[in-house]
């Protein structure tokens, strides 16, 4: 949700993990479209597992 700078990431097993824009690589405001495909590393927090270092492929 690029209103709100955050949303989630649907792993190909259906599961989701959630992203937060400052985790998305590049400059200015940083946004995902649906369906682009991603690169990222999973950071275990306190709140759970989050996506980091995220860099869309396309």
């Amino acid at each position: 949700n690029a209103a709100k700078g955050f949303g989630f990431l649907t792993l190909d097993d259906g599961r989701e993990i959630f992203v937060h824009f400052r985790s998305i690589r590049g400059e200015g405001r940083r946004s995902l479209n649906d369906g682009q495909r991603v690169s990222f590393v999973v950071a275990d927090t306190d709140k759970g597992p989050q996506a980091e270092d995220v860099e869309p492929l396309d």
